[in-house]
């Protein structure tokens, strides 16, 4: 018999729990970056993501205190998480706009790799990437959070910020 006439597989419904994690949505230029791309993403990617049955949920939190930022286990800012997994290796430079935000000191903020080149915000094809893979990955536990500890470049920004500094 042949297979043209076998009932289609069943699309299991999905959804991929995404998290953005930022220090500042007003001042940081990468955080607004990141926010950004990320919708910009999550768009490009919905007709391929609905075919295969999954919906994406987005979360956007703003890490206000160093004991949110280890509540969450912040490694650096912005951090884009899909189902608990960060998308991308760390890596950091110097960030002037969240240097404006402190009362001294300078703070480096996360630089994104993709395809060779170095980027201060999120691309939107490294964020596509990573949904599609996610989506296509069978699920698994998020990053654990075992031996986590809170980078001293957080606490310098925790301990240094403005009052008032109008951060969301």
């Amino acid at each position: 018999m042949s297979g043209c006439c076998a009932p289609a597989p069943e699309v299991v419904p999905r959804t991929l729990a995404v998290e953005l994690l930022v220090l500042d949505r007003d001042v940081c230029t990468r955080c607004r970056g990141a926010d950004v791309a990320l919708d910009a993403a999550v768009g490009a990617a919905a007709p391929a993501l609905r075919a295969l049955g999954v919906t994406v949920a987005v979360r956007r939190v703003v890490v206000e205190t160093e004991a949110a930022a280890e509540r969450v286990r912040l490694v650096t800012s912005p951090t884009i998480r899909i189902d608990g997994r960060d998308i991308a290796p760390v890596a950091e430079s110097l960030c002037e706009s969240c240097g404006d935000l402190m009362t001294s000191g300078a703070v480096d903020c996360r630089v994104w790799t993709w395809r060779g080149a170095e980027f201060t915000a999120p691309p939107e094809g490294l964020i596509v990437e990573a949904l599609l893979r996610a989506a296509l990955a069978p699920p698994g536990p998020p990053e654990g959070a075992e031996g986590f500890a809170l980078p001293e470049n957080l606490r310098q920004f925790f301990r240094h910020r403005a009052p008032g500094c109008g951060c969301s």
